[in-house]
């Protein structure tokens, strides 16, 4: 496989330990203790974790500059997210003068993500130990998210308050019916928001009921699909706004 295909799509990326999360990490695994006997690779969602050797089993360096200097040049992370291919190679010149400190390495661990869902390869370029790991990232779940209220609102009774959700499935919008349920004792009785299903909309001006409670939940069901469907993460507060005040205020 030759790496100048990949680089005709992504820009290389030099070692960095502290990058983007949503996009890779590269760290170096110390020798003699953290390197497996072989590359792994870990999903978890749509971020992939690789790590293993960078050389034959129970090789190990006197730091990474020593490695990158036997291995050909510095480590480089190349994400082509059109044909899905994750490259770890040593790009030249390699170095040529490296401190004489001790802090063995052995191996590489590689953090990527977020991905697109589908079928990927991860190829570690290397002369001495080249590895070709294929793996799959499965499309997010079908999610509907509320967004308010939030837990430990307060709410005024009979107010006009706007409740307000995502949906996964549409970009910026939502394309579904949707019903609502709220709640005034902590989920154990579900009453309707509105009869009919709120449609295309990410938001409803809803009539809060008379009530006074502490334990109230919303929760938002796709009509088509019920499996997809969500709660408030905890309970909010409707109060009950108090009377006028009688009296004289002047006294």
């Amino acid at each position: 496989m030759n790496r100048k295909t990949f680089l005709t799509f992504a820009a290389s990326l030099a070692i960095c330990t502290n990058a983007s999360a949503t996009d890779w990490e590269l760290n170096w695994l110390r020798g003699g203790s953290e390197c497996w006997s072989g590359w792994r690779v870990t999903v978890d969602g749509p971020v992939a974790v690789f790590g293993g050797p960078i050389g034959p089993r129970g090789t190990y360096y006197s730091n990474s500059c020593f490695a990158e200097a036997a291995l050909g040049g510095r480590a480089t992370v190349t994400i082509d997210p059109y044909s899905k291919v994750i490259v770890l190679w040593f790009k030249p010149p390699a170095p040529t003068f490296c401190p004489l400190y001790y802090d063995p390495v052995c191996g590489l661990q590689l953090t990527a993500g977020p991905l697109a869902d589908g079928d990927w390869l991860f190829h570690f370029d290397s002369y001495t130990n080249p590895v070709m790991i294929p793996f799959h990232i499965d499309a997010p779940p079908d999610t509907l998210t509320l967004l308010t209220p939030d837990s430990n609102e307060f709410v005024p009774a009979q107010s006009l308050y706007e409740i307000t959700w995502q949906d996964s499935r549409s970009e910026g919008s939502c394309d579904g019916d949707y019903i609502l349920y709220y709640s005034t004792d902590n989920g154990k009785t579900w009453l309707t928001v509105d009869t009919n299903p709120v449609s295309q909309r990410c938001s409803y001006d809803w009539t809060v009921p008379d009530a006074n409670s502490q334990e109230c939940l919303i929760r938002i069901v796709d009509a088509d699909m019920p499996d997809v469907n969500d709660v408030t993460d905890g309970p909010f507060s409707i109060y009950e706004c108090e009377g006028p005040i009688e009296g004289d205020l002047d006294r």
